[in-house]
């Protein structure tokens, strides 16, 4: 008993060591300042070819005002007022410019399509833009996340002013948290239905354990450097030049590299890795949202579709927050990464087939 005792003393003391180091590293260390990738003309050629589809005939892309002032962009089908409406979120660093696939299979079968660049992202505000010290366009950053509940709050009731029909939202990722953050809050929303991909509630923190990464970023946090990036986090790179290359994220490239795409031609829309600040809020919220008294809050009936080869999110949380509420269903796809709205065509299939069971009441769930 005694050895185990100085075992655990021991690896509770380096731990210490080691988190104290780093975060005094994390504080003394200088952030960088802000120097965009610079894209090679063989990549701008390799971006120029590759292949996004277009948004259906007749979109239009605007603006909304969020309850702070913040302007957001968004766009939407031409109004049928007697079909019911379809929202997509994308995830974090995603963009509504790469929607056009799931946009044209929606307003195929007549429903309004509304597609929304979240708080940081495409071509909506910035927090960092204009940052005193450290301006970079790139990090998503607000101060809780309660303001992106706020603005997808606020958009519903953009969405319910053009059409007051319900709402059924595809969201991926981060957009699932946020939409899963809605639901909990606003359980009287026009939110009819939710089909959420590879929700975000809890990220992995390979290689250290999650408790050990929130102690870091927490202590980054409140020593000041909350804009800066997360341990291993940077402006954005490609992931790879080669856009033929399944990667951890899909299985895939003919769908994967339409957002690395956009941002090799437009550096306006980049999102880079998340900022201390951002990160710790992800996993505060993820923990908050999936306690039970917030999951039995959830009353609109949602689906939420897993990937078997997750490299970025913890599937637990979501999954158990799922079981245990009664307008939840869920299924894990095998052989797929994180990104599943950029998945194979199966799964896309699936994904669009779910949401139309969703809006006719008539479940699919497979496989």
């Amino acid at each position: 008993m005694k050895k185990l005792q100085r075992i655990w003393k021991y690896v509770f003391l380096s731990s210490l060591a080691c988190l104290g180091f780093i975060t005094a590293l994390v504080f003394i260390w200088p952030q960088k300042p802000y120097t965009p990738y610079q894209t090679s003309e063989t990549l701008s050629t390799t971006a120029r070819a590759y292949p996004i589809p277009k948004m259906p005939e007749g979109w239009t892309w605007q603006y909304y005002t969020a309850p702070d002032g913040a302007r957001l962009h968004y766009g939407h089908t031409k109004i049928n007022p007697n079909k019911a409406n379809v929202l997509l979120i994308p995830g974090y660093t995603g963009t509504a410019l790469t929607y056009g696939d799931y946009a044209q299979a929606f307003h195929a079968q007549g429903y309004n399509v509304f597609a929304v660049d979240v708080r940081g992202h495409g071509k909506s505000a910035r927090a960092l833009i204009n940052h005193k010290k450290n301006p970079n366009p790139e990090k998503a950053w607000v101060k809780n996340f309660e303001v992106y509940t706020s603005d997808l709050n606020a958009l519903l009731h953009t969405i319910n002013q053009k059409n007051p029909q319900p709402v059924f939202v595809l969201a991926s990722s981060f957009g699932a948290h946020i939409t899963y953050r809605t639901l909990v809050k606003y359980p009287n929303s026009t939110i009819a239905g939710a089909l959420l991909l590879a929700p975000a509630f809890e990220p992995k923190t390979t290689p250290f354990p999650l408790f050990f990464a929130r102690a870091m970023i927490n202590s980054a946090r409140l020593l000041g450097k909350g804009t800066a990036y997360a341990v291993g986090q940077k402006d954005w790179a490609p992931y790879t030049t080669d856009f033929t290359q399944a990667t951890h994220c899909s299985s895939a490239p003919q769908r994967l590299y339409k957002t690395d795409s956009l941002y090799a031609l437009d550096p306006s829309l980049r999102v880079s890795g998340p900022t201390n600040q951002w990160l710790g809020l992800l996993i505060e919220s993820g923990k908050k949202v999936t306690r039970p008294q917030f999951i039995k809050q959830v009353n609109t009936p949602h689906y939420m579709i897993f990937a078997s080869d997750d490299k970025v999110i913890n599937n637990a949380p979501a999954i158990r927050a799922c079981t245990a509420n009664a307008m939840c269903q869920s299924i894990t796809f095998p052989q797929t990464g994180h990104c599943l709205n950029l998945e194979r065509d199966e799964v896309v299939e699936n994904t669009v087939q779910n949401l139309f069971a969703l809006i006719n009441n008539t479940p699919i769930i497979t496989p």
